[in-house]
């Protein structure tokens, strides 16, 4: 993908696909989305507005992003990416 960053108080932040349960059983892809489980991403990169750098954000964390929200996307191959607001994101998961 083109080097493309995040403006004001938004993440880009790349969609994680889970294609797999913590078993290990295959969940297959549905077009309907579950609007009450949060997206899960990685950050790409953060804007420089003043409610995103409070967060702390850096590129590479794990998000979890409110999933009853239209998003801007880019899609790049198998990749989706997200440009969220500071206010979408719900939590990061620790290292």
């Amino acid at each position: 993908m083109k080097q493309v960053e995040a403006l004001g108080d938004r993440a880009l932040v790349e969609k994680i696909e889970i294609t797999k349960s913590a078993g290990g059983i295959y969940i297959p892809p549905t077009e309907k989305h579950d609007r009450q489980t949060p997206i899960k991403g990685k950050v790409v990169s953060v804007g420089e507005g003043e409610h995103i750098k409070a967060m702390n954000l850096k590129p590479g964390e794990v998000v979890l992003i409110q999933s009853n929200f239209n998003y801007d996307m880019l899609k790049d191959g198998e990749s989706t990416y997200l440009f969220v607001g500071h206010s979408q994101i719900l939590g990061h998961e620790p290292e």
